[in-house]
């Protein structure tokens, strides 16, 4: 072979050579990853929030029903909280409603207690008439004898009694029959001035002829007294009222009538 010839053969073969395939040249560098694949790689979180589930899901859709699943779960805290809240408010508006009605039940006390007590200082000052006695004395007119009556009332209170009025009347039943309540009218007496405490005052006098009184002493009658008081107070604006009953006994000394004396028929009595 000539020299030339030989020399172009060399160098083509160096050339040849030397030259690497395009795939070998490129194997050292990473092959392209399918779309799929690509698609299928999770999603970065967000560096701004802390690492949650919600966030690292593969998928869209995952990541939309976790966010959901979340939403929810908040909801019904907020909608415990809710009722808790609505719970301690029934409750503090009872303890409010409790703590009211305690107020006023004290109240209520108080007003209670200032009236029990102005009613028993009333009670204790007022004025009490009542009869304690019966006064008799005998006495003749016109060629008859009389026995005349009359109610004592007295004064057992601490203060005076005002506007008095006093009335009395004599009344005779049959032996063995209950006494009658008998209605007696008011009529004025001539005590002008209010009666003190610890004073007393006599009704107007009732006369009883002898021959009546003696068919009581033989116990053919039975013979009964009534008095009746009415007066006022600086207390109460209604006026107080005592009505007594006593039925009369008699004895005789020598054919003279010279003692009397009275029972309390008590179930014809009251006062105010």
């Amino acid at each position: 072979m000539p020299r030339g010839y030989r020399l172009l053969v060399i160098a083509l073969g160096l050339i040849l050579c030397g030259a690497k395939p395009p795939q070998e040249h490129n194997q050292s560098q990473p092959t392209a990853q399918p779309a799929e694949e690509a698609a299928a790689e999770p999603y970065a979180p967000y560096s701004g929030y802390a690492p949650d589930p919600c966030y690292q899901a593969k998928s869209h859709d995952t990541a939309d029903l976790c966010a959901q699943w979340r939403a929810a779960i908040a909801a019904e805290k907020a909608a415990h909280e809710a009722r808790r809240a609505t719970n301690w408010s029934i409750i503090a508006t009872l303890l409010s409603a409790i703590s009211l009605g305690a107020v006023a039940y004290a109240l209520y006390l108080t007003v209670e207690s200032n009236r029990i007590v102005g009613e028993a200082s009333n009670a204790q000052l007022r004025p009490y008439v009542h009869a304690n006695s019966i006064e008799w004395a005998n006495r003749g007119h016109g060629g008859e004898s009389y026995i005349d009556f009359q109610v004592k009332f007295t004064n057992a209170g601490h203060t005076p009694a005002k506007e008095l009025q006093l009335s009395a009347v004599t009344f005779f039943t049959e032996n063995g029959a209950d006494p009658p309540k008998v209605e007696m009218i008011l009529e004025p007496t001539s005590q002008s001035q209010p009666l003190g405490p610890g004073c007393s005052i006599l009704t107007a006098a009732r006369s009883v002829p002898l021959d009546e009184l003696n068919e009581v002493w033989l116990g053919k009658k039975r013979l009964f007294i009534a008095g009746i008081s009415q007066y006022g107070d600086n207390f109460s604006r209604v006026p107080r009222k005592t009505v007594c009953h006593y039925e009369i006994r008699l004895g005789k000394v020598d054919g003279q009538f010279n003692w009397v004396w009275w029972d309390y028929v008590g179930s014809n009595n009251e006062a105010t």
